[in-house]
């Protein structure tokens, strides 16, 4: 569905996944869209920012790599 939503607007997207608990196999409530184009990523940013995905508000910011983040 994610994947769908991003699409339908940006047709640069290469793919999307939601997170999903190991154990409970349930969505953990957030996911991930990859661009190929840089613009079109920075417009769906702030686009698709606080709209509805069925019926949770979407809140969208730029993924941070784990070794990035835990070496601040």
């Amino acid at each position: 569905m994610l994947e769908d939503v991003f699409r339908a607007k940006y047709p640069s997207v290469r793919g999307a996944n939601v997170v999903v608990d190991r154990m409970t196999g349930w969505p953990k409530g957030y996911g991930f869209v990859r661009f190929g184009d840089l613009n079109e990523q920075a417009r769906a940013m702030t686009e698709m920012n606080g709209m509805l995905l069925s019926t949770r508000q979407m809140r969208i910011g730029a993924a941070v790599n784990k070794k990035n983040r835990d070496a601040q």
